[in-house]
């Protein structure tokens, strides 16, 4: 990295670091519309100043509790220690960050046209990667920028040429001086007019549609055609070609946004465009009510349910790889496509989770489950032809047939046990005729009921919750009864593609902490942070799950998919 380019880069890391800085009381002026025409994205950050004193947000109440202090300050020295790693960086305390913090800020990115004064020259069109010109505005008080300005100056001369305070006020930053020069017009004492600004592209409106209000950070990005993205074009594969067989043109913008004035802590994004079948938009699956994958979900576990339209994405995936290869190439994707299928594909009904059970003490690693909708007759099927190699039959109780891989149990071993082994839950772990065993990691149990698959390392877990799904829809034990899911799932809508619920109360804080700072030990620091990260040790094993629990008790966050786009919310409490 050029040593001009340093300073920049510590600015975009000061840019990411927002939340140390405290509530401040007044409320900051829209600068987005001051942003010019050709802006491909931006990250907005409305400052300190935005966050209402009395928000009961629990990010922002984490923050201020004095119980939090330790975690706090140690994330401020981490913050101090990566600016000393960059060369010629400002040396800049956590007051000075906090005092920049305050103000709004926007970081973002540039794609000037071919031929114009930053786009490269008339005659040879510029790459996409070529023409992108990064940039900051920074609103702050006359004195704090230009203390800023000759902290940056100071530590490295260069970026004299790339930092200038406009007429209003603002500081402004970019390695590109056309971009300077742009900059300092727009954020001058008078606005620029509307026709030439941001504000005049469709896709702006599309995203600030979604955003609504003004929340405390919010990005944009928009995408650009495949025309002008260096994608690569050879007789084996043509990239362009490729993309242009998923229709990518037909996404318009990518945006999201984070408000800490609400309630919660919200959190927002969409992908905006044209939703028709037969484009990228395939990979997220119909919005529907509830999730049949969860019925196999214990109380308070941490679930991600998803929907996918497995052969509508298989199909043009094939399409698009078909008509990017050369002949040869393209005839195996199709033999590839055909087995898929007719094999795999009937047997999938469209719906898959990930479970999470709640543990404690010595189970705290218990391992994840696996769950997908099927069509039992045509899985039951697969399982005994095609992957018969792979997965053998366990036993049966009921309409639940158990499968595992691994060593075919010898004959006369009883389900779900293998020679040399007895008590339940060995047979995936068991030895064939006195070999080498095979450990829990390295094979997997399988439970077929009539319209879901379970899969999982542990086969007790298998077991109880394919015993769960039969026995009761919901289970009176299960996550569909618990009163912290159902409160969480009330906050999205009822039609959804994804969802994801996370119980904070059953995260083992302590151990996670202990990992931190057991990978944090190993690095060398100055005796400061050494001192911070020692308070924060103290902390972690002592105060951590308190404090966190005072204030975190669950995540939600969903997924849907309409003709304007894909759609997301998150929400803390």
């Amino acid at each position: 990295m050029t040593p001009e380019k340093r300073w920049h880069l510590s600015i975009v890391v000061l840019a990411l670091f927002l939340v140390v800085a405290g509530p401040a009381r007044a409320q900051a002026p829209e600068l987005t519309e001051r942003l010019p025409a050709d802006t491909l994205a931006y990250v907005y950050w409305r400052g300190a100043q935005s966050i209402s004193p009395s928000s009961q947000n629990a990010l922002v109440a984490l923050w201020q509790d004095p119980g939090f202090a330790p975690a706090r300050q140690a994330m401020e020295e981490g913050f101090s220690g990566a600016l000393k790693g960059i060369p010629r960086s400002p040396r800049l305390s956590a007051a000075d960050v906090q005092a920049l913090l305050a103000h709004p800020m926007i970081i973002g990115l540039r794609l000037p046209e071919p031929g114009s004064a930053t786009g490269g020259g008339a005659k040879t069109p510029a790459r996409l990667a070529g023409r992108i010109r990064s940039f900051g505005v920074f609103q702050t008080t006359s004195e704090e920028a230009g203390r800023l300005r000759a902290m940056l100056v100071a530590a490295s001369p260069q970026a004299a040429a790339h930092i200038r305070i406009t007429s209003a006020g603002f500081l402004v930053s970019s390695t590109d001086p056309s971009t300077i020069e742009e900059l300092a017009r727009r954020f001058g004492a008078s606005p620029p007019p509307e026709t030439d600004s941001l504000t005049a592209l469709p896709a702006y409106h599309e995203a600030r549609a979604e955003l609504a209000g003004r929340p405390t950070i919010e990005f944009f990005l928009q995408i650009p055609p495949v025309s002008s993205l260096p994608l690569p074009v050879s007789a084996n594969f043509n990239g362009k070609a490729f993309f242009n067989a998923l229709h990518v043109d037909r996404v318009h913008v990518l945006c999201g946004a984070i408000d800490l004035n609400s309630p919660t802590a919200l959190l927002r994004g969409s992908i905006l465009g044209d939703t028709t079948p037969g484009s990228v938009f395939d990979f997220f699956g119909a919005s529907a009510g509830d999730f049949d994958t969860l019925a196999a979900a214990p109380a308070g576990s941490s679930v991600t349910a998803f929907r996918i339209d497995l052969g509508a994405l298989v199909s043009l995936l094939s399409k698009a790889a078909t008509e990017a290869m050369g002949p040869d190439q393209a005839g195996r994707v199709q033999m590839v496509y055909g087995m898929f299928s007719t094999m795999v594909l009937p047997s999938l009904a469209g719906e898959y989770a990930t479970i999470r059970p709640p543990a404690a003490g010595p189970q705290a690693q218990r391992n994840m489950l696996f769950v997908t909708t099927i069509h039992s007759q045509a899985a039951g099927q697969l399982f005994s032809t095609t992957l018969a190699p792979y997965l053998h039959p366990a036993g049966e109780e009921g309409e639940i047939r158990y499968f595992q891989t691994g060593p075919k149990p010898s004959a006369g071993a009883s389900p779900g046990k293998t020679d040399g082994e007895a008590g339940p839950g060995t047979g995936a772990a068991g030895r064939q005729g006195g070999g080498i065993s095979i450990g829990p990691s390295s094979a997997a149990f399988v439970a077929l009921t009539p319209h879901l698959l379970l899969a999982s390392t542990d086969e007790a877990l298998v077991r109880s919750s394919a015993h769960a799904v039969a026995a009761a829809s919901p289970s009176p034990g299960g996550l569909a009864a618990d009163l912290g899911f159902r409160a969480a799932r009330a906050e999205l809508p009822a039609q959804l593609s994804t969802l994801t619920y996370v119980d904070f109360a059953r995260i083992p804080w302590t151990s996670l902490f202990q990992h931190v700072t057991a990978t944090s030990a190993k690095e060398k620091k100055s005796p400061q942070t050494n001192q911070a990260m020692t308070d924060f040790e103290s902390w972690a094993k002592s105060d951590a799950a308190t404090v966190l629990a005072r204030h975190l008790h669950w995540l939600v966050t969903g997924s849907w998919k309409d003709p304007s786009g894909v759609h997301w919310r998150g929400d803390i409490h």
